[in-house]
C-alpha cells in the first residue's frame, strides 16, 4: 500500500501546488501518520476508509466541489471515486442500507476476487485498490486545476470561495436579520450550509460572498418559529390547499406571525387581507 501512497502524494503536491498559485493556500495534507500501518483485517480497512473520507469530504470538499464544478464533464474517475467513497462509508455506518451494501460487496468483488474479504492478503488489496481510485481522482483534479490557473475568471473565483468562511458568513448573516445565535446554533447552521457549500458550483458573473450568504439566509429563515395555529387553518383561510401557491402563503403566514404576533381569527384575517395585498393585479383591458 505504501507504494501507491507514494504515488498519491506525488499527485496531491502537484494539486496542492495549484492551489497555492491561484488562492495563496496550499490543499490540506493527508499525513501518513493518520493512516493505518497495515490493512489486514475489516478493522483496518474501516479506518483507511475513514481518514480517506474525512480528507476528501471535509478538508477538501469544498475544493473538490469548485474543481468539479469547473471541470463539468471532464474528471470523471473523480466522480466516480466520490460515489463509491460514500457507498463504501455508508455500508460501514449503516449495515441495514441494502443498496449501499450490495455496492460495497460488488466493489470488494472487483477490487480483490471476492464479495466477503476475510484473509489479510485480501484487505490488503482492497486497501491498494482503493488507494489507486484516489490517485486517479487526484490526478484529475489536479489537471483541472492547472486549467484554472490558466483562466483569470476561474482563478479568481477560486480564489473568492476559498476566502469565504462559512462560520462568519453565518455570524454575519444572522446579525443582518437581527438574530443571537448561540454557539450551538452557529455550529448547526454551518454544518447545514457546509455540505451544500462543498458542491456549490458558483455560476460565472456572480459573486462568491453573495452566493454563500444567500445558502446561510436560506438555513436561518428554515428555522422558523411555530405559527399561532395550525397551517391547515391559514390554507383553508386563504383558499390554497394543495395549490402551488400554498408553501407562499405559509411563508407569509410566518411573517405576519412574526411582525404582528397576533392570534386567532385576528391573526387568519391579517394573513388574508395581506394575501390579498400582494396579489398581481389583472391588467385592465384595452379600449376598443
Amino acid at each position: 500500500m505504501w507504494d501507491e501512497i507514494a504515488r498519491f502524494e506525488a499527485e496531491h503536491e502537484r494539486l496542492s501546488q495549484h492551489k497555492r498559485l491561484c488562492t495563496g493556500e496550499p490543499l490540506e495534507p493527508l499525513p501518513r501518520a493518520v493512516l493505518p500501518n497495515t490493512v489486514d483485517s475489516l478493522a483496518a480497512f474501516k479506518e483507511l476508509v475513514s481518514q480517506v473520507y474525512m480528507h476528501w469530504h471535509e478538508k477538501w470538499g469544498g475544493n473538490v466541489g469548485f474543481l468539479l464544478g469547473t471541470a463539468r464533464q471532464a474528471a470523471p474517475q473523480a466522480r466516480s471515486f466520490w460515489t463509491t467513497l460514500k457507498e463504501i462509508r455508508t455500508a460501514h455506518q449503516h449495515s441495514t442500507n441494502e443498496q449501499a451494501v450490495r455496492a460495497l460487496n460488488e466493489w470488494h468483488h472487483q477490487a480483490c476476487g471476492t464479495r466477503s474479504p476475510r484473509v489479510p492478503d485480501e484487505w490488503a488489496t482492497c486497501a491498494k485498490a482503493l488507494i489507486v481510485q484516489l490517485i486517479d481522482a487526484v490526478t484529475e483534479l489536479a489537471d483541472a486545476a492547472m486549467t484554472v490557473q490558466q483562466r483569470e475568471d476561474d482563478r479568481r473565483a477560486w480564489q473568492q470561495r476559498t476566502a469565504e468562511s462559512v462560520r462568519s458568513a453565518v455570524i454575519r448573516v444572522a446579525a443582518d436579520l437581527g438574530l443571537r445565535l448561540s454557539e450551538g446554533q452557529i455550529d448547526y447552521h454551518k454544518r447545514q450550509v457546509e455540505g451544500r457549500w462543498r458542491g456549490y458550483h458558483v455560476s460565472q458573473g456572480r459573486n462568491a460572498r453573495s452566493e454563500l450568504d444567500s445558502l446561510v439566509e436560506r438555513s436561518l429563515m428554515a428555522q422558523s418559529p411555530r405559527l399561532p395555529c395550525d397551517h391547515l387553518e391559514i390554507l383553508q383561510e386563504l383558499e390554497v390547499i394543495g395549490s402551488l401557491s400554498a408553501f407562499a402563503g405559509i411563508q407569509l403566514a410566518h411573517a405576519v406571525a412574526a411582525i404582528s404576533r397576533t392570534r386567532g381569527d385576528a391573526f387568519l384575517k391579517l394573513v388574508a387581507a395581506t394575501w390579498a395585498s400582494v396579489q398581481p393585479t389583472e391588467p385592465e383591458p384595452a379600449n376598443r
